[in-house]
């Protein structure tokens, strides 16, 4: 099972963002952002939600609810 930091790495990655950009695009430090992917902090109830309106995607999903959910991952051409 993917840990959160682990979703939103492979959020990232599947959307051709740049770590920098999302950083930005969630008004939050780079160090923040480097901490949530390698789950060494928790995000907010706020953030949580930014994440998810940015993304697309589901608190659930983010979050690993239920824990057998699996991400659709983009094809990559």
């Amino acid at each position: 099972m993917l840990t959160t930091g682990e979703r939103l790495d492979a959020l990232i990655t599947d959307n051709d963002k740049t770590k920098p950009e999302v950083a930005d695009a969630l008004q939050i430090s780079r160090m923040q952002l480097y901490k949530w992917r390698n789950d060494k902090a928790e995000m907010t109830i706020d953030k949580l939600r930014a994440i998810c309106e940015y993304f697309q995607v589901s608190a659930d999903y983010l979050l690993g609810l239920p824990p057998d959910l699996n991400w659709p991952r983009i094809e990559k051409n």
